[in-house]
């Protein structure tokens, strides 16, 4: 399962994150504000938590298919392929060579 850029985010620095902005609301005394915000759009607040992390998600597992995509295309690329064909007929020259000194020598 991959995760996504948010995901890993919040899995390094989620804790101390929490304890900054619970320290914030609370230096600032806006305690019975956030209480009652969350009492009246709270659903609304987990359903677009929910949301986010799933455009998370999706966006990661895009990601790795075109990043995958990219090797692909670059692995394939002409100018490359043509460079490990005269380093493949190289290494099969050396190698026919070294056969045939070891099957008849001289």
């Amino acid at each position: 399962m991959s995760s996504g850029i948010l995901a890993a985010c919040l899995r390094t620095t989620g804790l101390p994150l929490m304890g900054v902005i619970a320290a914030a609301i609370y230096y600032y005394d806006m305690t019975k504000n956030v209480v009652a915000f969350m009492q009246v759009y709270g659903w609304f607040v987990v359903l677009g938590c929910v949301g986010l992390f799933y455009l998370d998600h999706l966006f990661a597992i895009e990601l790795a298919k075109w990043d995958r995509q990219q090797s692909l295309n670059a692995a394939n690329a002409p100018e490359r392929v043509q460079i490990l064909e005269v380093e493949a007929r190289r290494a099969r020259e050396l190698q026919q060579a070294k056969l045939e000194a070891e099957v008849c020598p001289r």
